[in-house]
């Protein structure tokens, strides 16, 4: 019972305390704003309203044209520097890709040339290869040459020998 009145009071307390509490209002450049109601231009003040008579209602809306246009202008200066930080953003982007892009390049120049290099490297390799084994082949067949060549000597030298000595056993 005593913890229903304690909320019934704390909550009577900030009800009446909302209704005694103007509304926060919109307030223009000079602090206060128009009652269309009463048709006054009025201040909130700590010792309560103020009410402004050197201004006409009907003279509201050249002011609030002002005002309109001066926050317009406000408005279009905050878009006009956002477009600008998006496109200096959108600049920065793409200048970032396209370094990545020239640098993506720069690294596959390099490669194919290490890839020429190394092209060029297996084929220096091949010929050498090649040159050898064929030096080789030319020694071995010199070397068979040679061999044959001794061996036809040989054959020559055998078979005059051997008509030598015919010869020398049909004088004798």
């Amino acid at each position: 019972m005593l913890g229903r009145t304690i909320a019934s009071v704390i909550f009577m307390t900030f009800f009446i305390v909302e209704i005694t509490y103007g509304h926060s209002g919109g307030l223009d450049a000079d602090g206060g704003h128009w009652d269309h109601a009463k048709r006054e231009y009025h201040y909130h003040t700590k010792d309560g309203i103020k009410v402004d008579r050197s201004r006409r209602y009907e003279d509201r809306n050249k002011k609030d044209d002002n005002e309109r246009s001066y926050v317009k202008e406000k408005k279009d200066k905050k878009e006009k520097k956002e477009k600008k930080l998006k496109k200096e953003k959108k600049e920065k982007k793409e200048k970032k890709e396209k370094k990545e892009k020239k640098d993506t390049k720069k690294k596959d120049k390099t490669k194919k040339k290490k890839t020429v290099k190394e092209k060029d490297d297996k084929k220096k390799k091949d010929k050498k290869e090649k040159k050898s084994t064929k030096e080789k082949q030319k020694k071995k067949e010199k070397k068979e040459t040679k061999a044959k060549k001794e061996k036809k000597t040989k054959k020559k030298t055998a078979k005059k020998k051997t008509a030598t000595k015919k010869k020398a056993k049909k004088t004798d």
